[in-house]
């Protein structure tokens, strides 16, 4: 509130103004003690208390009553230094007295002598008597000083202030050769020239006035605003100056324990309508409270790019972002966070349910990540606390270099109302490609979006940006629904370490995938969908063109596939998004080389896993983990996995290779791009990936009798002679068998592996449901339970001809293929 000061004042004159120094004890002599006490002298010199007394030419004689002094007779009395001076009285018993100080006389008046002492330091004064005198004490009073001028104004309250200098004359004080006040503000018009002169609607204040503008104690300080009615003033605010001032002055004052003036001198002539005094405000608490949130469930997509917050504070999207000390860097994908940035989520109030958070994307800098002070992982849901009103969830980033996240999710288990948006994809539907529908509509938990996608061949690449989104077939039983396309990896790098594309199908892995899902896709599902990367499928087939060529890649939380096949050669199927959740269900999986790879937790039940054979290639592997430590990574259960039969003449089939999980090594690349091992230590971890540790189980799983003896395959490079180097990390490896069969159902024979376990359990079931838990899947908050609602409709019945009327046949709806790239 801004008070407007009542103008009540007062005009004085100016006190004299005095040093701040102590002012001493005032002191005296009773000289009525009598002889018992007090010297008797004459014709010589003594003492009393401090007191020297010269009676060489004198006389000093206590008597009952007082003391008799001679006329010659001489007292230097002690005196202390004052800043105000001091008066020494001398009391006579009886008569009358005259004394001399420093040549002046001082003559008695009503039975004492007073003689003023100026200011000075710790000396004497000497008094001589000039005529007899009975003396029965001398004082010495110190005079107190004069407040300095302006002082302190007292108790002043931290409220905005306003004075109005356009009041007029009869509201304001003239003030000339003086000092005065009004609504507090003490005016010094004592110099020569200076005038505090009110008029009709300003006030003139000439130069060498001086304003005293009271000012409260305050925590974060105030600012004082000059306004001027015309014309350009000078003056200083406390010391600083300022010159030609036009309009108005703002000066910042700071903050002070206690109440004090400040200080406004005018250095030339000035007319001013008002003096504003403003208290500067606390900031609100970052970062507040949030306003009001609905408990529905919230993504936020970070990997749409933006500007990057940088040492200061800054909002994404409704995500509250505090980079002072960190980074916020959008990219083409994620985002790029460093150590020292916190992100607040807005949460809705408590409601009886409960929430869960997930943060996706990868930590591999191994950044300690936090929600209100716990720790959690990135790709981890976890259960979100609420309180009963609306709030931000902190999550802080704290440690040396970048995590990276695509997206954040908070799902509330309350908001459970789903009506789905159902379009259809295909030749005569509503739409005709896949990512044309995509691309036309939103979809949420609360209206996911199903494409009904009609029997055919698609030839296109597919990305899904979009949560809750799912593939299924137009009819349950109306043949094939089969996207492919022919993106691949050549690996081909420059000696500098650099992606050189040999041609606009050669991506890189990440992106080569005919299907996509990015992490903002939570809770994709697909069911009855056919995956293919023709690229050395039905293309780039001759020996030695074998390469990775994904033909689905999910970097999403929450993936059902259901009765799903994924066909392609290396690098088939990549599931990562550390610790991302993914279930395949009765699913066909065919490839050569690391065919089921990535960092995500995936779990495979009663799924077909089958190695082909690639010309001029005689070994193949499974999987291919880089899970990070902390999760459960590649979880197969009730599974087959079945090798092409010319894998039994001499082929080298395998379960798996701990991808990235790597002891310390050096490379170098040649002038072709390729690089080559000069140095290991396999004491050192690899830094680059301190925290893979690559794990893969299979449970109550059919295994091929080509299989290995040693049935995994460690992680290798060549040297620069082409010979192999084991660059695995054995210690964070983590394969595993439990009750493997062979083709003819019998157990598999248990033996001691390089790499990986071997075991038989009882009870294999409970530990499928430990592995379970620790993803995150099954029932409960931060807990994902895999669900599907089947959309596809009942092929409609074909018209049977009509004699007479031709075949009367309805040929069925067949989707207008995208034309396919053509790999080179």
């Amino acid at each position: 509130m801004l008070l407007l000061a009542a103008l009540v004042f007062t005009v004085f004159l100016p006190p004299v103004l005095a040093d701040a120094q102590p002012v001493p004890a005032d002191k005296s002599w009773d000289l009525a003690a009598g002889s018992a006490v007090l010297p008797t002298l004459e014709g010589e010199s003594g003492e009393y208390q401090g007191i020297v007394i010269d009676a060489m030419a004198g006389k000093f004689a206590p008597r009952a009553g007082d003391t008799q002094i001679n006329a010659g007779t001489v007292l230097t009395i002690p005196v202390s230094a004052s800043p105000a001076g001091a008066t020494l009285t001398v009391v006579l018993s009886g008569g009358s007295a005259t004394l001399a100080v420093d040549g002046q006389a001082y003559a008695s008046v009503s039975g004492r002598v007073e003689i003023p002492l100026t200011a000075g330091a710790d000396g004497s004064c000497r008094v001589e008597f000039t005529t007899q005198a009975y003396v029965k004490a001398i004082a010495l009073a110190y005079s107190q000083p004069e407040p300095a001028y302006p002082g302190e104004p007292g108790e002043v309250a931290a409220e905005d202030t306003a004075w109005n200098l356009a009041a007029g004359p009869d509201a304001l004080p003239a003030i000339q050769n003086g000092r005065g006040e009004f609504a507090g503000v003490l005016v010094d018009a004592s110099a020569a020239g200076s005038k505090f002169a009110p008029r009709a609607t300003d006030t003139q204040i000439n130069a060498g006035s001086v304003l005293y503008i009271p000012v409260a104690a305050h925590e974060l300080g105030a600012t004082l605003t000059v306004t001027l009615s015309g014309g350009t003033a000078s003056l200083t605010v406390d010391g600083t100056a300022y010159n030609g001032v036009n309009g108005s002055l703002s000066v910042a004052l700071p903050a002070g324990e206690t109440s004090r003036y400040c200080q406004v001198t005018f250095t030339a002539q000035a007319y001013l309508s008002g003096l504003a005094l403003t208290y500067s405000q606390p900031e609100a608490p970052y970062p507040g409270e949030p306003g009001e949130v609905a408990a529905k469930d919230a993504v936020w997509d970070l990997s749409q790019g933006g500007e990057t917050i940088q040492g200061v504070r800054g909002e994404y999207n409704g995500l509250l972002v505090d980079a002072t000390s960190g980074k916020f860097a959008p990219r083409d994908g994620d985002v790029q966070i460093n150590g020292g940035t916190v992100l607040y989520i807005p949460v809705a109030a408590e409601d009886g349910q409960g929430a869960s958070l997930t943060l996706s994307g990868n930590n591999y800098n191994n950044l300690t990540v936090t929600l209100d002070g716990a720790e959690i992982s990135v790709g981890k849901e976890v259960a979100l606390p609420q309180t009963g009103t609306a709030r931000y969830a902190k999550v802080a980033f704290e440690g040396t270099g970048s995590c990276y996240l695509s997206a954040v999710t908070v799902d509330y288990l309350s908001d459970s109302v789903c009506v789905p948006h159902i379009v259809t994809v295909g030749a005569g539907q509503t739409y005709a490609t896949i990512q044309a529908a995509l691309d036309a509509n939103d979809s949420s938990a609360e209206q996911p979006l199903v494409l009904l996608i009609a029997p055919g061949t698609y030839n296109e690449k597919v990305t899904v940006n979009k949560p809750w989104v799912s593939f299924q077939p137009l009819y349950k039983d109306g043949g094939e629904v089969r996207i492919q396309a022919g993106y691949y990896s050549s690996n081909t790098f420059d000696e500098n370490g650099n992606f050189v594309p040999q041609d606009e199908w050669d991506v890189g892995t990440d992106q080569s995938g005919t299907v996509l899902l990015t992490s903002a896709a939570t809770g994709f599902s697909a069911s009855g969908i056919t995956f293919v990367n023709t690229y050395n499928l039905t293309d780039h087939t001759a020996a030695g063109e074998q390469t990775p060529a994904v033909a689905f890649g999910s970097a999403a939380d929450k993936v059902y596939l259901t009765g799903c096949r994924f066909l392609g050669r290396q690098d088939t199927l990549y599931l990562h998004g550390a610790g991302s959740r993914v279930k395949l269900e009765n699913c066909y999986i065919e490839g050569t080389v690391d065919f089921v790879f990535g960092d995500a937790d995936a779990w495979f039940e009663n799924c077909q896993l089958f190695m082909a054979c690639y010309p001029g290639k005689n070994n193949g592997y499974f999987t291919a983990p880089n899970t990070k430590k902390g999760n459960t990574g590649l979880v197969f259960h009730n599974c087959t996995l079945t090798a092409d039969g010319q894998y039994a003449d001499g082929g080298k089939v395998s379960l798996g290779r701990p991808w990235q999980t790597e002891i310390y090594n050096e490379t170098e690349r040649g002038q072709d791009g390729s690089s080559y091992v000069v140095t290991t230590d396999p004491d050192r971890k690899n830094p680059g990936y301190e925290n893979t540790a690559s794990a893969a189980t299979f449970i109550e799983c059919t295994m091929p009798d080509t299989l290995l003896d040693s049935r995994w395959s460690c992680w290798t490079r060549k040297d620069k002679n082409g010979d192999t180097v084991d660059v695995t990390c054995h210690a964070d490896v983590r394969f595993a068998e439990v009750n493997s069969r062979k083709a003819d159902g019998t157990l598999a024979e248990i033996r001691e592996l390089h790499l990986g376990t071997m075991t038989v359990a009882d009870d294999s079931a409970a530990l499928l449901q430990q592995l379970l838990a620790a993803m995150g899947i099954g029932e409960g908050i931060g807990n994902w339970q895999p669900q599907f609602t089947d959309h596809s409709q009942t092929k409609p019945v074909e018209p049977q001809p009509t004699p007479g009327t031709g075949s009367g046949t309805v040929t069925p709806p067949v989707a207008t293929p995208v034309p396919a790239p053509t790999a080179t």
